[in-house]
């Protein structure tokens, strides 16, 4: 799933940005084996990839991608866990309960 948004004071100041600045929000369910085990979320700042939403990403390196099609390599990543509980959208694709138990793994890359 990929859609646009309005940035939020926090994502803003996570990505270096102006309040309500326009956002790539991407949302992909990975699996091994063809079972579920990570669903993965990314916001991108919408003025430096703004034909991302075109591109089929079902199968391809997201930062690989970034790079061949925007020139921009990634220079740092700052990655924290934290626990969280599924909702009911993320129990269905992980094949689990609403309220199960999940690592919660937000990372924020600077190319």
């Amino acid at each position: 799933m990929t859609n646009c948004f309005s940035a939020t004071k926090k994502l803003s100041e996570k990505l270096q940005l102006e309040l309500h600045e326009k956002v790539i929000k991407i949302k992909r369910l990975r699996k091994i084996d063809d079972e579920p085990i990570v669903i993965i979320i990314n916001h991108i700042p919408y003025k430096l990839c703004s034909g991302l939403m075109e591109i089929d990403l079902k199968d391809k390196s997201l930062y690989r991608v970034i790079a061949e099609n925007y020139g921009y390599q990634l220079q740092r990543s700052e990655v924290v866990f934290y626990p969280g509980l599924a909702d009911k959208i993320d129990a269905q694709l992980l094949h689990q309960q609403k309220g199960d138990p999940l690592q919660i793994v937000n990372t924020v890359s600077i190319a």
